[in-house]
């Protein structure tokens, strides 16, 4: 018999980035899903075992689902064990990504929130992506690179960004995580506006003593 689990279920909805996502699977997509409604504020409990059943797939199967998952930064995965030992008690599975719940709102309201996403698309451009380590890109769009030409000002930061992307072209085995990528793209420029920093120039040296040039005595 299938475990009971208690879900919050109204339904099965997933968010349009998860969607529309290149780097998933479908079958990765549906475990997201599953995941979610099992997540009562404290996690999803759900052992290999239930998801095995409930998917009709081996419990190898589900292994490698969830491990990609966690490494695709979908979903964490918390061991706990019991004390003094190495026995397993439970393993809580979260998804990283959580759509926010809103309310109705009138059709009006509706369309100028689309209208206002559209602008907000058309304005924030894609200008350059960085390839990750699992085989997507990270888009540094117009916002972004905005506001790090205000931190960086000594930096052209375009320059840069395609050093960064031919640097992790010719490295893939040293490419970044989704979570980790901006950390790279900041210690890297700010590396860079340091070696960009005017020479101080403290003023000129007088000769002090009765010396010529050649050290003769005046």
């Amino acid at each position: 018999m299938a475990e009971q689990r208690e879900r919050k279920f109204l339904g099965v909805w997933i968010p349009r980035e998860i969607w529309l996502s290149k780097k998933l699977t479908l079958q990765e997509k549906v475990f997201l899903a599953e995941i979610e409604s099992l997540d009562n504020e404290k996690g999803c409990f759900a052992s290999n075992a239930y998801f095995a059943e409930f998917f009709d797939l081996s419990k190898t199967r589900v292994s490698l689902v969830i491990r990609s998952l966690v490494k695709k930064g979908c979903v964490t995965s918390e061991i706990h064990y019991k004390e003094g030992s190495k026995e397993i008690l439970k393993r809580v599975l979260k998804v990283c990504y959580r759509p926010p719940l809103t309310k109705g709102k009138e059709p009006i309201q509706l369309k100028l929130k689309e209208n206002n996403t559209v602008n907000s698309t058309e304005n924030n451009k894609t200008i350059i992506e960085l390839p990750l380590n699992d085989g997507s890109s990270f888009v540094v769009d117009s916002t972004f690179h905005e506001e790090l030409k205000s931190l960086y000002e000594k930096t052209d930061i375009l320059a840069e960004l395609k050093n960064m992307k031919g640097w992790l072209l010719g490295n893939p085995g040293k490419r970044k995580t989704r979570r980790g990528i901006k950390r790279f793209i900041t210690s890297w420029l700010q590396r860079s506006n340091e070696k960009n920093k005017p020479v101080e120039f403290a003023g000129p040296e007088y000769i002090t003593d009765q010396t010529d040039l050649y050290g003769n005595g005046c």
